[in-house]
């Protein structure tokens, strides 16, 4: 797990995809957590409203921006 992180990281993969890659080869390799735990959890945590706020906050800042709206 660890070379395939230090590998991946020095390869030029964005930080968060060698941060899920190394957890996904931790959970294939080692064998005591199904990965149906793994893929239920994660889709309970992009469930969350409290998270899909930050990129909707960012997307209309962008749609603001692009239409020319200004604070002020």
């Amino acid at each position: 797990m660890l070379i395939g992180l230090v590998v991946t990281l020095f390869g030029g993969l964005p930080v968060g995809f060698v941060l899920v890659l190394a957890a996904l080869i931790f959970v294939l390799t080692e064998g005591s957590l199904p990965g149906v735990i793994v893929s239920q959890q994660m889709a309970r945590g992009i469930d969350s409203f409290v998270m899909l706020a930050v990129p909707f906050f960012v997307l209309v800042g962008y749609l603001m921006e692009a239409n020319g709206c200004r604070s002020g």
